[in-house]
């Protein structure tokens, strides 16, 4: 009876020692699978921020490639051009992107992004090509450039407006819409002035 009894006894702390263990294991294993879980979120929302940052970043790269053109060719064609309403709208492109390039350095700085000193070979090349070109050559193919280039920047400025992450840069784009589209109405219509002397 004795035996019985202590082999009973036994017999129930094996059980209860088996189901603490069992305990033990699923809480481990519950707290690896949390620790887990959050690891991979935490990695996720840094890689977001990384390519969030750099969407913006090469936004204003390109930006302010494109004023550094404007600029370099609205200088050329102070000097070039013929018509009096190419120079007065090429003296608008000297003002209006160079002070839109000095604001975007200084908020490019604050955001530690650095913006290209120089033109790239592609943007280069079509600066090249238009200094080869006088008159009312140079006239008509400035005209036409500026109506394709601006479409571009207004293409690549509304995209940064609606979609640009970095709240300061985002906003910087929206308040260069209206002037940029200004600036494409304008060369329409200088352009069609060009090419209907062209005709004559």
């Amino acid at each position: 009876m004795k035996k019985l009894l202590v082999s009973g006894v036994c017999l129930a702390g094996l059980v209860f020692m088996t189901s603490c263990n069992s305990e033990t294991n699923n809480e481990t294993d519950s707290l690896k699978d949390t620790s887990t879980t959050v690891e991979t979120v935490d990695t996720s929302a840094a890689m977001r921020t990384t390519v969030n940052t750099e969407d913006d970043s090469v936004f204003a790269k390109k930006a302010a490639e494109g004023g550094l053109m404007e600029v370099q060719l609205g200088q050329l064609a102070l000097k070039n051009a013929t018509s009096s309403a190419v120079k007065k709208h090429a003296q608008m492109m000297v003002t209006d992107h160079g002070k839109a390039n000095a604001e975007l350095k200084t908020l490019a700085a604050s955001k530690n992004i650095m913006l290209p000193k120089a033109l790239g070979d592609e943007k280069q090349k079509m600066v090249n090509d238009l200094k080869a070109k006088k008159g009312a050559d140079f006239d008509k193919a400035y005209s036409d450039m500026m109506v394709e280039d601006h479409k571009k920047d207004i293409d690549l400025f509304r995209t940064e407006a609606e979609g640009g992450r970095d709240a300061e840069i985002k906003a910087w784009a929206a308040g260069k819409l209206p002037t940029l589209q200004s600036h494409l109405q304008m060369w329409e219509s200088a352009k069609m002035a060009v090419d209907s002397i062209g005709k004559k």
